[in-house]
């Protein structure tokens, strides 16, 4: 296995799952688990449909659910990145709850090639640019009329999306940036995608580094590798395997997992274009390792940061709390074990390593939800 094989960028992080508790409030989460899982099958949306979308001289349908009343303009709405690229929106479904418990709108969608979105397998692997789905996340925007204020959550692949459209297009209403188990660049993630394959047998490491070319062998491997580093309920939920069985099942659709869109993608030396406050999660067994993360704290607005001060191994007690709050939504944390705040109030980033199945997923989402309800 060489340095130079190209590995899909492709990641439920373990922080999709696992955040402190920022409320100071001890609740249990073990007993949570059964009720979670189940209520991520059960959530309806508000609304939900097709958006016409034109791009050049082709038409298409983007997909979309949305929970609570996104025109309602007394609360900003949240878009939801989903991750990939070529996966779809249904396991990050979860973040609804923050319309139900704190009134905040929420928007989700499969991007285009995806799911219930127009499917396009006729497409050569350059069709698939940043600039089409920067154009089809502008597009869901204007549809919902709402250019003047709304925050982005970028899971992995959505955190690329959601950089890339920040530093390209400067959007006025981009007002706060949530980047989940995201990257700076793919030779980063690359080195420690690299590092966690070594501890694998060799036809974990085999079906990994081969992509596609393999795809049963991949997926297999995909799904070990993931057990350990990414969500570790056993068998996985059945929104997260829904997910994985859109790009690589038997009837799934892998054209856009396949086009290598981020194959020697990076940020870094743009990063300091990044305007609104920015809110970074990973995990300790995550993909997405502290190094990994690191240039969002060096060059996001200029904040100067030690890498040995502040990218460490944190806490995993699941009861230490840390709090973000502040005027003008600028980011202080409650002092904490579990929590490192860059010098830089606009620069915020939590870490949290699970104890356990129960503290991995169903209390963990819910830590999750309520560190976004604070910053939104």
């Amino acid at each position: 296995m060489t340095s130079d094989q190209f590995l899909p960028l492709i990641v439920i992080g373990k922080s999709s799952f696992s955040i402190v508790r920022i409320t100071g409030k001890t609740e249990p989460t073990t007993q949570q688990q059964p009720l979670v899982v189940k209520k991520m099958e059960n959530i309806t949306a508000s609304e939900e449909g097709k958006i016409d979308f034109t791009y050049g001289n082709d038409k298409f349908q983007t997909y979309y659910k949305a929970f609570g009343d996104v025109r309602d303009r007394s609360k900003r709405p949240l878009i939801v990145l989903h991750g990939g690229p070529g996966f779809i929106h249904d396991y990050l479904v979860i973040h609804s709850d923050l319309s139900s418990k704190y009134g905040i709108p929420v928007i989700l969608y499969d991007q285009l090639g995806n799911g219930r979105s127009t499917h396009l397998k006729e497409k050569p692997s350059e069709f698939w640019t940043f600039e089409l789905f920067i154009a089809e996340l502008e597009n869901v925007i204007d549809y919902f009329g709402i250019r003047d204020g709304f925050d982005i959550l970028g899971h992995s692949w959505g955190g690329i999306l959601a950089s890339e459209f920040e530093v390209r297009k400067q959007p006025k209403g981009l007002k706060h940036l949530i980047l989940g188990n995201s990257l700076a660049a793919h030779s980063l993630w690359k080195e420690s995608s690299m590092q966690f394959l070594e501890a694998f047998p060799d036809d974990v490491k085999e079906g990994m580094t081969g992509g596609l070319k393999e795809p049963q062998k991949f997926f297999e491997a995909f799904k070990k590798l993931h057990a350990v580093h990414g969500c570790t309920v056993k068998p996985f939920p059945s929104a997260l395997m829904r997910t994985f069985e859109a790009a690589f099942g038997p009837d799934g659709d892998p054209t856009v997992v396949s086009s290598q869109l981020v194959k020697d993608w990076s940020i870094i030396d743009r990063l300091h274009l990044v305007r609104p406050p920015t809110f970074v999660i990973n995990g300790r067994k995550d993909l997405s390792q502290d190094f990994v993360v690191k240039p969002f704290f060096e060059k996001i607005q200029k904040s100067g940061l030690s890498p040995a001060r502040n990218i460490t191994s944190l806490s995993a007690n699941p009861e230490s709390a840390s709090r973000v709050v502040g005027q003008r939504r600028r980011y202080h944390a409650k002092k904490s074990p579990s929590t490192h705040v860059s010098s830089n109030p606009a620069v915020h980033r939590v870490n949290y390593a699970p104890q356990s199945v129960e503290h991995d997923y169903s209390g963990a989402i819910a830590k999750m939800r309520k560190v976004q309800s604070v910053l939104l």
